[in-house]
């Protein structure tokens, strides 16, 4: 059975899998950000996003996506994504 796991960027609940092991290296396609395999460290770089998680939150924030180079790549969220449907 798929669960709905939350982007550490975003917020919204786009990467499924029947467990957390299986989205390892998804990419969001709200915001565009690869899970990687660090905990929700803010102020860590990430190697596979080539930032740290606080700079691609605040960047989407600004740009509706992790980098501004990404914005032609993601989407807006789906109903059954937003954090109160999950």
């Amino acid at each position: 059975m798929e669960h709905r796991y939350q982007c550490k960027c975003c917020g919204y609940f786009t990467l499924e899998g029947e467990t957390k092991e299986d989205i390892l290296w998804d990419i969001c396609p709200v915001c565009f950000w690869e899970n990687d395999i660090f905990e929700d460290v803010p102020g860590k770089y990430s190697g596979a996003n080539h930032m740290t998680l606080a700079q691609g939150r605040e960047n989407y924030k600004n740009y509706s996506a992790c980098d501004p180079k990404h914005v032609s790549y993601v989407r807006v969220p789906q109903q059954k994504e937003l954090p109160e449907n999950n």
